[in-house]
């Protein structure tokens, strides 16, 4: 039986579609985000290495070439044993230097962009064949499933739909310095689709052949010549350890295993757990191959050995089992395509595209880069067609697939010279890899691509080697790695390596961030952007400059500019990184050669010593900004930047006039000042009102100038914001003021009252008297009602001010706002006390002196009197005294408030000042008088000192700024009294 071709086209379409779904969805659904961010999500996504090769191919080979077919599978298991001695040095330097792919790591460790495109070239070429495998795979299963006759348009029609799953898939990656949890999620789901499709293809298989394990163990117990028949091949000759050798190789330097292996995000702990789940992995995935291969032959499936698990089910008609199977390998064959030519892609575009036109980037960088990615996408899979159409169908499927493998491994001599041999030459890489390309082609692709009837008569050197015939690997390995092992360290000790390429060697081992001797020239880091702009594009110079100060802060322009150059590595490679850099973002020396050498030392230590005391700088609560000589701004840190609204970036190296004219007077420095400053400022930008205290220190002109040169040195601003301190100030004692009111409104009741009575005894004798007899009565009712107008006047004073609209006081808090004489105002702070308290017995005296003036705000003077005179009232007994007295101290006036109460006990003494404490019960107080006076007097630049004996009494000294005027006329008078 057959399947229908409509059904396996729209099966196969529909599985991609769910793969699309799957990437998108990994980035916008958290759970699936955190299953792709699982290390065992990496290690199944390593998986990708089975491709149709060990899907199909692998029973074909088995087939052939007996159990040599498990050096496929035991090779990742090698490798994945160096994970510590290999794996891990690559990964750590891809992830310091945002280096993208293969090519990549070996244009940064050469410094060359001539190794670039080599190792780019030789890798495209190296994966046609692989591709190239796939798309007759996919299109052989095809005809297989649903009986069809080949037909070139089956694959042109694969190749189509590839590029355009490819295209789309590719839309939905992240940014490069984030983790693919698209592409993890997906290739890991296909990886499980595969394994679990061979499963359950193998699962039939021996089912129908043999009823179950036990009969496939007595089928194998019957026919002994068929074990005997896989094992021979190991014992004939080398095959084996050298495609174990190949594959070892294949299984991180396949440029799909790369860039899964070191993609973006990959952390240790992924490759610590990879290096047993990927080995499990692949074991399950051997397990089928064999039952598979004994079960095709039992069966008599009219397929070759290649599709016997497609044949298996088809022949038993079993469609659904027979769609699964060919699904499993659209799923093995899709995954290989996309993630290889996603891999090459970049590299030719980083290596081979950008630099011939560097212009071609344009406005914007990031789509244009996309672009050609995509198209380059669109050319490598189509590529893989014409590998197809030119080696036929005949042959083994994998004979592709591991002449692949031997390419890749001319890469093993190189990266072992990059990682662990300083002096390795990037000119003898080039060579090395040359030659071992050269040999590669001749001797293992051109077999491949020549047609059958002319392939006896290609040159081979095998039987001089005692090579058997059908071994298509061990020669072209041997050969090509000999020639390339010897050119490179022959190369490497006889050439030398270039000090670039020593400077290479020392990054890789060495922090990625550490300064370089030089200086930038760019005076501002603002004009990095400007300065990237013509290559990369207005909109993506700003972000990535933005990227790296937001990474390193923008305290260094030295160290925001390898990081800037660090991190276009992943976009453009990093030797055009480099060359943008250097063009744009020039530098000079700093020291000579000898003397750089010398201080080595002690420069790493002095940059690790500035990178703490930046990082605590950036880090501060407070605000902080430092300016130049120049008046230039140099330091600008996050606080700041919380508290202006300006990022750093916008004003490193500019002056402050770029600020709102607002903050710019805060951080202008005026011309006498030559000492440090301490002052409030109330700001007011945009829609917003900041209440700030700003600290000014002067630097010396030594730190920006020899001892003996001229100039200043700058200053350093420190910024301290108030305004949520003010604004819960503010509505703190907004609060107390209203539950005053209360207290207030008994005593206001019992003084209107007596001037009442009094208005109305007097209006009832004036009623007595004869029209025409004016009496001298009606002078004492105005004066009732005076009283009675005075008593609502102080009480809508006391009440009237509050929060304003911004939150803050309406009568700004921070400042003295007039000169007040102080006795007129205690006594007003007197009579409401007396009328919220109205213990008749208690007595007030005012001793103030009638001259005496403050700056304050009027109502909030009154309150804070009010609150301590309410204080000493109910600390003090029936019949007691409390005496308010004031003296001139200095630039201040102390008010004192003394009671004859109860004190305050040694044990509570420290905790009066608190919000809502209180030894009150709960209808006497809130526990907030004190707690607002000490926040009203801090903010007029005074202070409180308590003095209490317990049993005996209290005293409160409040210091207030004395008005000028007033201190004036009084020291005047002093000195007239002198005189």
């Amino acid at each position: 039986m057959h399947l229908s071709f409509a059904l396996v086209c729209a099966a196969s379409a529909a599985y991609l579609v769910v793969l699309l779904v799957l990437v998108i969805a990994a980035r916008r659904v958290a759970s699936l985000r955190r299953l792709a961010n699982s290390p065992y999500s990496y290690a199944i996504s390593l998986g990708v290495y089975a491709s149709t090769w060990t899907y199909y191919g692998s029973v074909g080979f088995s087939a052939e070439r007996g159990l040599v077919f498990l050096a496929v599978y035991l090779g990742p298991v090698v490798a994945c044993l160096l994970v510590p001695l290999l794996w891990e040095p690559v990964r750590r330097i891809q992830t310091a230097y945002q280096l993208g792919s293969l090519a990549d790591f070996f244009a940064f460790r050469f410094r060359s962009q001539s190794v670039g495109v080599v190792a780019t070239l030789v890798l495209v070429v190296a994966s046609v064949p692989y591709l190239g495998q796939q798309v007759i795979a996919v299109t052989d299963s095809l005809c297989v499933a649903t009986g069809h006759d080949p037909s070139p348009s089956y694959a042109l029609a694969f190749c189509a739909a590839m590029t355009l799953f490819t295209a789309l898939f590719s839309a939905h990656q992240g940014p490069k310095e984030e983790r693919q949890e698209g592409l993890i999620l997906a290739i890991g789901v296909e990886s499980m689709v595969k394994l679990v499709c061979l499963l359950v293809v193998g699962a039939f298989a021996v089912h129908h052949a043999f009823g179950d394990v036990a009969g496939l163990g007595a089928y194998v117990k019957q026919n002994p010549h068929l074990e005997e028949a896989l094992r021979e091949p190991l014992r004939s000759g080398g095959s084996f350890s050298t495609l174990l050798l190949a594959s070892t190789a294949a299984a991180f330097l396949m440029p799909r295993q790369y860039e899964i292996a070191f993609g973006r995000g990959t952390t240790a702990r992924d490759l610590r757990v990879a290096g047993f789940v990927f080995p499990l992995f692949l074991l399950v995935l051997t397990l089928p191959t064999v039952p598979i291969l004994f079960a095709g032959r039992v069966l008599e499936v009219g397929t070759d050995a290649d599709y016997y698990a497609l044949g298996i089910p088809l022949s038993r008609g079993a469609p659904f089992v027979s769609l699964l199977t060919f699904l499993g390998g659209v799923s093995a064959a899709s995954a290989m395509i996309s993630v290889t030519v996603l891999a090459l892609s970049r590299m030719v575009v980083t290596h081979l595209v950008l630099p011939l036109k560097l212009g071609i980037l344009g406005e914007n960088a990031y789509d244009r880069v996309r672009w050609l990615q995509r198209t380059v996408m669109a050319l490598l899979i189509f590529s893989g067609y014409g590998f197809f159409e030119a080696r036929g169908r005949d042959g083994l499927l994998v004979l592709a697939g591991i002449s692949s493998f031997v390419a890749l491994a001319q890469f093993v001599p190189g990266l072992l010279g990059a990682l662990f041999w300083p002096r390795a030459s990037g000119r003898a890489f080039l060579v090395g890899l040359a030659l071992g390309f050269l040999v590669w082609l001749v001797t293992s692709v051109g077999p491949l691509l020549l047609p059958v009837e002319l392939r006896g008569s290609w040159p081979s050197l095998g039987a001089l080697f005692g090579v058997p015939e059908h071994d298509t690997w061990s020669l072209p390995l041997f050969a090509a790695t000999l020639l390339n092992t010897g050119a490179f360290v022959v190369g490497s000790l006889v050439f030398g390596p270039r000090p670039r390429e020593l400077e290479g060697a020392a990054q890789c081992a060495m922090d990625p961030d550490a300064p370089r001797a030089e200086r930038v020239v760019v005076t501002s880091v603002h004009a990095f952007s400007e300065r990237l702009a013509p290559v990369l594009g207005e909109k993506v110079a700003e972000l990535e400059v933005r990227r790296a100060l937001s990474e390193v802060g923008a305290v260094d322009a030295a160290r925001v500019r390898g990081r800037v150059e660090r991190n276009l590595s992943s976009l453009v490679g990093p030797v055009l990184a480099r060359m943008i850099v250097n063009t744009h973002l020039r530098t000079e020396p700093l020291l000579d050669a000898t003397l750089a050498g010398a201080l080595k030392s002690a420069k790493n230590e002095a940059d690790r010593v500035r990178f703490y005391l930046m990082s605590v700088l950036e880090e501060l609560p407070l605000g902080v900004c430092a300016l130049g000589p120049e008046g230039g701004i140099i330091l600008w840190n996050r606080a700041l930047e919380h508290i202006v609204g300006t990022p750093a970036m916008s004003v490193i190296g500019s002056p402050v006039q770029v600020l709102d004219p607002a903050w710019a007077a805060v951080f202008t420095i005026p011309p006498d000042a030559l000492s440090a400053a301490s002052r409030e400022h109330r700001i007011h930008a945009g829609s917003r009102v900041h209440v700030v205290r700003v600290h000014r220190t002067p630097l010396p002109s030594a730190v920006f100038h020899d001892d003996d040169g001229e100039g200043g040195g700058g200053a350093v601003f420190l910024v301290e914001d108030y305004t949520e301190q003010v604004v819960l100030t503010a509505q703190v004692a907004h609060q107390d003021r209203l539950a005053s009111i209360g207290r207030l409104a008994a005593g206001v009741a019992h003084e209107i009252g007596n001037p009442t009575t009094a208005i109305a005894c007097l209006a009832e004798n004036i009623a007595q008297l004869p029209a025409d007899r004016p009496d001298e009565r009606a002078a004492a009712i105005l004066e009732q009602t005076r009283r009675i107008d005075a008593i609502v006047r102080n009480l809508l004073g006391f009440t009237r001010t509050g929060a304003g609209a911004d939150g803050l006081p309406s009568a700004a808090p921070r400042v003295a706002v007039g000169s007040l004489p102080v006795a007129p105002l205690v006594d007003e702070a007197i009579t409401l006390t007396r009328m919220g308290r109205g213990r008749s017995g208690l007595r007030f005296e005012n001793l103030c002196d009638a001259s005496l003036e403050v700056l304050a705000d009027r109502q909030q003077l009154v309150q804070v009197m009010v609150n301590l005179l309410t204080n000493a009232s109910d600390a003090s007994l029936e019949g007691g005294l409390v005496v308010v007295d004031a003296q001139p101290q200095d630039d201040s006036v102390v008010l004192c408030v003394a009671d004859t109460g109860t004190g305050i006990h040694p044990d509570i003494v420290g905790r009066v000042a608190e919000p809502f404490f209180t030894t009150k019960d709960g209808a006497a107080g809130a526990g907030l008088g004190l707690s607002v006076v000490f926040a009203i007097v801090r903010e007029h630049g005074g202070d409180v000192t308590l003095e209490t004996e317990y049993g005996v009494g209290t005293r409160v000294m409040v210091r207030w700024p004395r008005a000028r005027r007033e201190r004036e006329s009084y020291e005047s008078g002093r000195d007239m009294v002198n005189v």
